[in-house]
């Protein structure tokens, strides 16, 4: 199978997500324009991305599948090189969309359109491609579900925490979602660190309909428990889709009973525990190779 990627020129989570486990296949041949974010290349400029760069970003060596002349990509799609042709970010770029449409070799089993906008402010866009391709949204409201199928974020394999028998010393993370009094960078590392540190930590939807963040991901992939700030009963089926809602509630209801920085030496075996399960099952489900699978 050969795939073409057609990405945003700049930071977009979700799209980036699935180029990064795009670009771990054998599959992928080319991806437009050239995301150097990506790769190691960017390590200098990293400070200056989105989030500071963490997690997603300057990780990879150098591997060119790309296409830099754009007549090359055209060339391909009207000779129908590719099998499918992902537009991993369709609101922000669709290029070459009706040479694509036009080809009837490109049916709508070969396209994929995804919006990894956080709002709902560009549906009507997606929605307008319905019955071209597969549709993708991120933060799907409910009444599209039958149309759009929902797609959360994924997390890059190679920064997974594998290290056993961490100590904690926080029961609570210092690392506040909405306090940006907290949040001093002194880099991914350390970054990582303090979440390895702490057995809660909490995370947060920013909106009513903007339950996604890369933040719970950081979270579930360095061995701390995820520690939702909001109501859980109010974040429906189509958000955090693939998420284990109900661990999540369980870590809320355990957090309660031992509140705040103190650590509750009784109950640390069943912290344990629910950070293996809740490790296991992101490992399972939330990695930018499953992303791709999906």
């Amino acid at each position: 199978m050969k795939i073409l990627s057609l990405v945003c020129s700049y930071e977009d989570y979700v799209g980036d997500c699935v180029l990064y486990g795009l670009l771990d296949s054998e599959h992928l041949v080319d991806h437009y324009p050239y995301a150097a974010r990506m790769h190691k290349e960017a390590l200098p400029q990293k400070a200056n991305l989105y989030g500071g760069g963490y997690t997603l970003y300057c990780n990879l060596e150098n591997k060119s599948k790309t296409q830099t002349n754009p007549e090359d990509i055209l060339g391909k799609i009207r000779y129908s090189y590719y099998d499918v042709i992902v537009y991993a970010s369709v609101t922000r770029n669709a290029m070459f969309l009706e040479e694509v449409l036009s080809n009837d070799y490109y049916t709508d089993k070969k396209i994929v359109f995804i919006d990894g906008e956080d709002t709902a402010e560009h549906v009507a866009k997606i929605l307008s491609l319905q019955g071209k391709g597969k549709l993708f949204k991120r933060e799907l409201l409910p009444q599209h579900k039958n149309v759009i199928r929902p797609i959360c974020l994924g997390f890059p394999e190679e920064k997974i925490c594998f290290e056993e028998g961490i100590t904690k010393k926080n029961n609570l993370c210092p690392i506040i979602p909405k306090n940006l009094a907290t949040y001093i960078r002194t880099g991914e590392e350390n970054y990582y660190r303090t979440l390895q540190d702490s057995y809660f930590s909490k995370t947060a939807a920013r909106s009513p309909v903007w339950w996604e963040a890369m933040r719970h991901y950081d979270i579930l992939f360095n061995k701390s428990l995820p520690l939702f700030t909001e109501d859980l009963n109010k974040c429906g089926e189509t958000f955090l889709w693939n998420h284990n809602k109900k661990l999540y509630k369980t870590i809320q209801s355990v957090y309660k009973e031992s509140p705040g920085n103190k650590i509750d030496q009784t109950k640390t075996h069943l912290y344990d525990e629910l950070i293996q399960e809740a490790f296991n099952y992101a490992q399972e489900h939330h990695t930018c190779r499953k992303l791709v699978e999906y």
